[in-house]
């Protein structure tokens, strides 16, 4: 049987015996007694721990009971009061002076988002320093300052610009801190909805990818920069808003539109025909920020009448996406194509597949709003419907039929 390497010193062994969270916080004094047993001995090396022992020892830092002429030790007895002079002799940083630097970072940081929506982050990060637990991320700066900068009130700006002016360098967000920051984002962020994409919590806190785009089908007319008039009416099959264009348009003219659609899925807004009475829009899920305040200028200019109308997956998410578009966006909104019928027929058509339990749990506890009717369908055949799952064929595009 091979022999078993040693991991760690004896000075190591009585660190980690100390350095516990209640240590840490003070709630330990006095002595420890521990028994030297196999595990031990596997741990640090016979030899070694009979070296360091007795040199420990010679030290006043510890108390050996030795067994058969030094040969073996039976317990040893110490102080937690050693922890500095054993950090010293390792070149270690004393625990209590690490937590007590992550303490005033935390605290630091406390004081600049004092009274806002992410200041309960850093409590519970204080409250976890305070109960003697280790928070690593408070040992990486950048880091608590790209949450606090993400977290601040501002003007949009792309991801990279935004790195670039945070950390210096254009990927670090990206790269290092996103997924975490993210996940912060969605425990304490009051702007967010569940069910957004990574890229929709940060667009929703102003951070914006290139990729940021938003389509649509009809006939607007919008400004840029007060002295370009764009129409659409000639760009029959669709036409493509990029990000700077939300920013800098403004709508002139909507007066042809009778109905604003918003479609979830791609290849059904694709399907739809041009008509100078229709805006049809591709939502893609949640609306970021900068759409929605372009697309706010619809609302504005709409003569009384036009009808509001959403046409999205029959599912947990689509209900998500409807009673977010509804809230934020056009409050008049009405569903289209999801219906008890429409879910029936799709079922009929084999387009449903099994919702998960995780999901059909939180169905039952949401409000589900002007969707009621769908949500008790999903939550009586435990199923759920995407729009790409239903035949075109099955529910009758013609949109002037049903008006």
């Amino acid at each position: 049987m091979a022999q078993k390497i040693p991991t760690m010193t004896l000075i190591q062994w009585l660190i980690h015996l100390i350095d516990t969270p209640k240590w840490r916080c003070g709630s330990v004094t006095g002595s420890k007694h521990p028994d030297i047993t196999q595990k031990e001995i596997n741990q640090i090396g016979k030899q070694r721990l009979l070296k360091e022992a007795e040199e420990l020892e010679c030290k006043g830092l510890i108390q050996v009971e030795w067994a058969e002429f030094h040969t073996d030790i039976k317990k040893i007895h110490f102080s937690v009061d050693i922890m500095e002079e054993l950090c010293r002799t390792e070149g270690l940083t004393n625990p209590k002076e690490r937590l007590e630097r992550m303490r005033n970072a935390v605290l630091y940081w406390l004081e600049k988002t004092a009274n806002t929506w992410i200041q309960p982050y850093y409590e519970k990060l204080l409250d976890k320093i305070n109960r003697g637990e280790y928070a690593a991320e408070t040992e990486e700066p950048e880091f608590l300052k790209c949450v606090y900068l993400v977290s601040k009130e501002k003007e949009v700006v792309w991801k990279r610009i935004f790195s670039a002016a945070a950390l210096n360098r254009s990927k670090d967000f990206e790269n290092k801190y996103e997924k975490r920051i993210i996940t912060i984002l969605r425990k304490y962020s009051p702007k967010l909805h569940e069910g957004m994409s990574g890229e929709e919590v940060l667009a929703e806190q102003g951070i914006l990818s290139y990729s940021q785009k938003l389509e649509i089908k009809g006939a607007l007319k919008y400004m840029i920069e007060d002295k370009h008039l764009m129409d659409t009416a000639e760009q029959i099959y669709g036409t493509i808003l990029n990000a700077q264009t939300l920013a800098a348009g403004k709508l002139t003219d909507i007066r042809g539109i009778k109905r604003i659609i918003t479609i979830e899925n791609k290849a059904n807004y694709e399907n739809m025909k041009f008509d100078k009475e229709i805006l049809y829009i591709f939502c893609h899920g949640f609306f970021s920020l900068k759409e929605r305040k372009f697309l706010d200028q619809l609302v504005l200019l709409a003569k009384p009448g036009v009808a509001y109308l959403h046409w999205g997956d029959m599912d947990y998410g689509g209900i998500q996406i409807y009673n977010f578009i509804k809230n934020r966006l056009f409050l008049e909104l009405q569903p289209l194509y999801m219906n008890r019928k429409t879910y029936e027929d799709a079922l009929k058509c084999r387009a449903g597949y099994p919702i998960s339990a995780e999901k059909y749990k939180k169905l039952q506890n949401m409000d589900a709003g002007d969707l009621i009717e769908l949500k008790e369908c999903i939550l009586e055949y435990k199923m759920e419907v995407e729009q790409e799952m239903v035949l075109a064929k099955e529910l009758n595009y013609n949109l002037k039929r049903i008006f």
